[in-house]
């Protein structure tokens, strides 16, 4: 989870603060090493401690030093999640203030384009340059709820692995039961908690993949989707 807030943070400072990767690379040495670190010195403490046990799941810690698994893990967690939605926000509303300030310029750049031909009399030429501001709207819009999107559905993946484990352990402490079909969901999605990432971040070039091989499968689709990812970093 800490991870996750470290690439968060790092998608706002290229995308809302404009840092060249020159700057980032100053501080990617932290972005990756504060997770890490967190994890193995945890892991060792806990260990040194005797915490370790059943944790109900699997081998974790035990039930009885439940404010370690807070300190541990839980209050990083729950930390995490809400970094990573207030910067989902910062960086959607930037992006609808810079698509808005852009499309003011096209409007402008429309409507001079469209006075070369208009006259006073010519009411078709109006029609044509509201036409023109119109679709110059339309596309600025569109682009700002592509990127809010992909940005919520990455928060969204995120929470539903973590809110499910989250509740269990809550249900646990709470009433010192436990909730099948919860944990079923909890113990399905933790493992695979980077699947769903994976999806949201080949999103876009999938749906480019369906429009440009309409008559192709799913399979063909996902293909070309990782390969098209693959040549953008060559």
């Amino acid at each position: 989870p800490i991870y996750n807030a470290s690439l968060s943070i790092y998608f706002l400072l290229v995308t809302r603060c404009h840092w060249t990767d020159r700057r980032v690379k100053k501080i990617e040495p932290w972005l990756h090493g504060i997770p890490l670190a967190w994890g193995l010195v945890t892991a060792i403490t806990a260990l040194s401690l005797g915490i370790l046990g059943n944790a109900g799941t699997w081998c974790w810690i035990a039930p009885e030093y439940g404010r370690y698994r807070f300190i541990f893990f839980y209050g990083p967690l729950w930390l995490s999640l809400i970094v990573l939605t207030v910067i989902c926000l910062i960086i959607f509303f930037e992006v609808f203030r810079l698509e808005k300030a852009n499309a003011r310029y096209d409007f402008e750049q429309a409507r001079k384009r469209s006075s070369i031909y208009l006259t006073d009399a010519t009411q078709s030429s109006s029609a044509s340059q509201r036409d023109a501001v119109r679709q110059a709207t339309s596309q600025a819009y569109k682009r700002t709820r592509q990127v809010a999107l992909q940005s919520f559905l990455y928060a969204g993946s995120f929470y539903l692995i973590w809110t499910c484990i989250s509740l269990t352990r809550i249900l646990e402490a709470t009433t010192g039961k436990f909730y099948f079909p919860l944990l079923i969901t909890a113990i399905t999605l933790v493992p695979i908690g980077g699947f769903p990432n994976f999806l949201v971040y080949l999103g876009p070039k999938f749906v480019q993949e369906m429009r440009k091989w309409p008559n192709k499968g799913c399979i063909k689709w996902m293909k070309e989707s990782v390969a098209s990812n693959y040549d953008d970093y060559e």
